[in-house]
């Protein structure tokens, strides 16, 4: 029972630095972005952010199977 607790403590603890990792460049890929000048700025977020929530949902999935 403790092995489980403690394997599940690190992945949960993985999974977390991952979501912290993509996160950041995330906010770095915004902030270059926002400090040019777009016209389609919206668009810009969705291209940002599709890749962002499907790394992060495949993490979540892995985390799930894992």
């Amino acid at each position: 029972m403790l092995r489980q607790f403690l394997v599940g403590g690190g992945v949960s603890l993985v999974t977390i630095a991952i979501h912290a990792l993509v996160m950041t460049m995330v906010v770095q890929v915004a902030r270059a972005m926002g400090a040019k000048q777009q016209s389609h700025s919206s668009l810009v977020l969705i291209a940002v952010m599709i890749p962002t929530i499907s790394v992060l949902m495949a993490a979540h999935v892995i985390e799930v199977f894992a």
